[in-house]
């Protein structure tokens, strides 16, 4: 559970008794999960290049700090780094986005299989 306390870049991770068991520095996890997103976006369609920033990731941090920083890179995926492809791919072909999102919307509406079904 996230609370809130301190000042304005702290937040404190606490049990269900509010116990803290850790602080999160915003300004740092903001900074490292556009790095991180950013490092996905330079290397996306590049297996190695990714397991690579997999591997340098977990090699670098804990697991509960893993869990923040992936999904800080996920919203700044979401919240900057897509728009912005998109922009650019509308003034390539003004339009042509709108079918990529129809596309990733059909996607994400399909059940994927895990290493272990099938």
């Amino acid at each position: 559970m996230l609370n809130p306390r301190g000042d304005d870049d702290q937040i404190f991770v606490v049990d269900d008794n509010d116990n803290p068991l850790a602080v999160i520095d915003q300004t740092r996890l903001r900074r490292e999960g556009h790095d991180l997103a950013a490092r996905l976006a330079a290397t996306a369609g590049d297996p190695d290049a990714l397991a690579e920033v997999a591997e340098a990731v977990t090699r670098e941090r804990d697991a509960a700090a893993i869990g923040f920083l992936t999904a800080t890179a996920l919203s700044v995926m979401a919240s900057e780094i897509l728009p912005a492809l998109y922009g650019a791919i509308d003034e390539f072909d003004p339009g042509l986005s709108v079918s990529i999102r129809a596309e990733l919307e059909h996607v994400a509406d399909q059940p994927q299989e895990g290493p272990n079904d099938g």
